[in-house]
């Protein structure tokens, strides 16, 4: 019965590990992007990031569908041409609410206001929990940019 119990609890730390990897995928991902670190700073918002490594029974949940209807494409970058990702990373309160942001890495200065309004007017954040109690949590969102 020992062996069983331990066995449950090597799969659940390892499906919390499954979650973590493609968020550490993506921060890595953008280390060869032209952001510049010091427009990035302006971003940062005030509040600690002692929430940052935590982890979770189940990671926040959001329609990326949703979240596309909140963005609003810069007309300056549509008119230049200019297409790209900017991943995000926001920390999601007990209610859903993006309390705090930090733009992760971006591919054009033009396409990253208009990402953090989305997410911060975007209201159906699922929060993350543990043990069914909800729970502030970090999470990397990327938004794409794609001219059609």
């Amino acid at each position: 019965m020992k062996q069983n119990k331990s066995f449950i609890q090597l799969r659940n730390n390892i499906n919390k590990v499954i979650f973590i990897l493609p968020l550490l995928l993506i921060y890595n991902s953008c280390s060869h992007t032209r952001t510049n670190p010091d427009l990035c700073s302006k971003y940062i918002s005030s509040a600690s990031t002692t929430d940052d490594l935590k982890l979770v029974d189940n990671e926040p949940m959001f329609t990326y569908d949703e979240l596309l209807k909140k963005i609003v494409y810069p007309e300056k970058a549509r008119k230049n041409g200019i297409e790209g990702k900017v991943i995000v990373r926001v920390l999601i309160d007990e209610l859903g609410k993006v309390i705090n942001y930090k733009i992760e890495c971006s591919d054009s200065d033009l396409l990253n206001d208009a990402s953090i309004k989305a997410l911060l007017e975007y209201d159906h954040f699922i929060p993350a929990n543990i043990k069914g109690k909800p729970v502030k949590c970090w999470a990397s969102i990327p938004v794409t940019f794609k001219l059609w």
